[in-house]
């Protein structure tokens, strides 16, 4: 992915790449995705997905502090957080479109 001329030299300690934030994030919102897609209540589904959400973190191990304190950094450098959230949507819209994609037969 292809990203501005900010440097990851230039974002502070503790932070998560651009590269990382995207990747956490498209599983993030795939998560979303799935939980939002059953038929339970808005409840349940709360439940389940702070469930869910813990064992994603821990699988992609990611602390959600870190998330967190990335999260608010980006969302503080508007630039940055449009360049993540436009790789996001790329490539959610790429994992949508192979998905609806009819099988040729070929692999």
């Amino acid at each position: 992915m292809a990203f501005s001329c900010q440097s990851n030299d230039e974002i502070p300690e503790g932070i998560m790449s651009q590269e990382e934030m995207v990747s956490a994030l498209i599983e993030i919102r795939m998560l979303e995705g799935q939980v939002a897609s059953l038929t339970i209540s808005n409840d349940s589904s709360q439940i389940l997905y702070h469930f869910l959400e813990k064992r994603l973190f821990d699988r992609i191990e990611l602390d959600t502090a870190v998330y967190a304190k990335s999260y608010d950094y980006y969302m503080l450098h508007p630039e940055q957080y449009i360049e993540i959230t436009s790789a996001v949507i790329d490539s959610l819209k790429l994992r949508s479109q192979k998905l609806s994609m009819p099988n040729s037969g070929t692999n």
